[in-house]
């Protein structure tokens, strides 16, 4: 029998009682009737993470499939780009959206191995949205939150405000206070990637807030050498900083496992660019981090983040995903750390109030915790009208 998604499933330590093959099996679900694609962005969200990266431009896509039934499958995703939004991964999912109209196969292993076969080239980007959104009306089928449905029993975790790059330390420390008024006490901060500047600001923030309960993360966004990363590491108090991210390119996994034995403080990589089970399998085996990263919107979806896990559930090592982009990017990979166990901080990108356009009930966060979910699925609902409202905006439907 070929591999299906219940296989996968029932891989994971949290077992419930469910029959998966029921909401996941084509021949007992509705055919998909319509399909909604959506690319929207905003000029506030662009940013700069490291003094020497240009801004970013930040897309959000959303797919919204609709079945006979009335049901909705919901996924979304940021993508970035540099100087002007870049709307390609929107109209590559556009090109496949006929071939998901005709197939009525919907269970997101088998979807994933149709469209590899089809699309040779397709990007993890378009099987990111086209898989959550699976999981989404699977979910909602089942009338349970995704992270339950996934035999989660967490239902709330502890926040962290994730700042892009500010050029001057004093608007840093304002934001710092600023969200430490929202209820955060764990904040990361995006360094300058330059040695004696970065140096500079491990000891200003220990000077600032070494009499206060805050603590905070380090993201370097691999912009060091392995001596470069180690007078950081040396230099961070491990009572004020919780962890130091990506100090190094994620390929330099040698380099890592050096590191990790000089230092003190946890050392987790990027995620962003590499994330294939061997290369996460090698980090781990070779003890060169504290904890895994990835986030599920890049990999390729929920689907490929429960493979990864189960490689991850290997080790000792710890979950600590990223979680940038909209409430819908950011609420499927919390329904993934809920239901793993393995993760003990969300990402909440930061300005907070721009991420949830467009969004209803949008705010994940509450006094530095997320809330808890209640609706089916991934528990975020979308204002239609709204998303027109956005500086760029592009709408097509699949019939």
């Amino acid at each position: 029998m070929s591999y299906k998604t219940r296989d996968l499933i029932y891989k994971l330590p949290n077992k419930i009682n469910i029959n998966y093959d029921s909401y996941f099996s084509s021949s007992n679900n509705p055919e998909i009737k319509t399909i909604e694609i959506y690319a929207y962005g905003l000029n506030e969200t662009d940013a700069k993470y490291s003094s020497k990266w240009e801004v970013w431009k930040h897309l959000n896509l959303i797919l919204r499939v609709i079945t006979s039934d009335g049901l909705e499958g919901l996924s979304g995703i940021t993508t970035n780009s540099i100087k002007e939004f870049d709307l390609s991964h929107y109209y590559e999912l556009v090109s496949v959206c006929s071939y998901l109209i005709s197939n009525r196969e919907n269970d997101p292993i088998v979807l994933r191995r149709l469209l590899k076969n089809k699309y040779s080239n397709v990007s993890d980007s378009v099987l990111t949205c086209i898989d959550i959104a699976c999981w989404d009306l699977a979910a909602k089928k089942a009338s349970m939150p995704l992270y339950k449905f996934l035999g989660g029993q967490k239902h709330s975790m502890k926040a962290y405000a994730s700042l892009p790059f500010y050029s001057e330390n004093k608007d840093l420390i304002a934001n710092i206070e600023l969200h430490a008024l929202m209820g955060f006490e764990v904040f990361k901060i995006h360094t300058w990637g330059l040695i004696e500047k970065d140096l500079e600001l491990v000891n200003l923030i220990e000077e600032q807030f070494r009499n206060k309960a805050f603590q905070f993360i380090l993201d370097l966004e691999g912009e060091y050498n392995f001596d470069q990363a180690f007078r950081i590491g040396k230099a961070m108090n491990k009572n004020t900083f919780k962890w130091l991210e990506a100090p190094m390119k994620d390929n330099l996994l040698d380099d890592y496992s050096r590191l990790k034995r000089s230092i003190s403080i946890p050392i987790i990589p990027d995620g962003y660019t590499l994330y294939s089970e061997d290369h996460i399998e090698n980090g781990l085996k070779h003890d060169c981090w504290s904890a895994a990263r990835f986030d599920a919107t890049i990999v390729g979806g929920l689907t490929k983040s429960l493979e990864l896990i189960n490689i991850i559930n290997k080790y000792s090592a710890k979950l600590e995903m990223q979680c940038w982009g909209n409430t819908l990017a950011q609420a499927v990979n919390l329904h993934i750390m809920l239901a793993s166990c393995k993760s003990t901080y969300f990402e909440t990108p930061a300005p907070i109030d721009m991420y949830h356009f467009g969004l209803k009930n949008d705010n994940l966060i509450e006094n530095g915790f997320t809330r808890e979910f209640k609706k089916p699925g991934l528990g975020v609902d979308v204002d239609w009208k709204k998303l027109s409202d956005a500086d760029i905006y592009e709408k097509t439907t699949v019939k």
